[in-house]
């Protein structure tokens, strides 16, 4: 894994503990909608709130499209750069293509 991730990751844990990140964490949503997305997400600190967010180009959002997206807090990121949000799961476009042909 590369340092871009592991520096990510330990940001999103220190985040995750962090009021008001913990409160929303308690209710969790379940059945979430699974977002595809080109290139490498761009991991940003959001100003206003200090949440870690993703900057990623979707191809299939519920309510945006096919745009470039600024997603909800992060809570979860995985070595292979998918991750999830409160409400939603972000897969690489290509991860699912593959997926499906297996």
């Amino acid at each position: 894994m590369n340092n871009y991730l592991n520096f990510w990751k330990q940001m999103i844990a220190v985040k995750l503990s962090e009021e008001p990140v913990a409160t929303y964490l308690q209710n969790p949503v379940v059945n979430k909608p699974i977002v595809t997305f080109l290139g490498e997400p761009k991991f940003v600190i959001h100003d206003t709130n200090n949440f870690v967010r993703a900057r990623i180009y979707a191809l299939n959002h519920p309510r945006l499209g096919k745009c470039l997206v600024t997603t909800g807090p992060v809570i979860l990121l995985n070595d292979d750069e998918s991750f999830e949000t409160l409400n939603t799961i972000y897969k690489h476009h290509i991860d699912i293509e593959e997926s499906m042909t297996v």
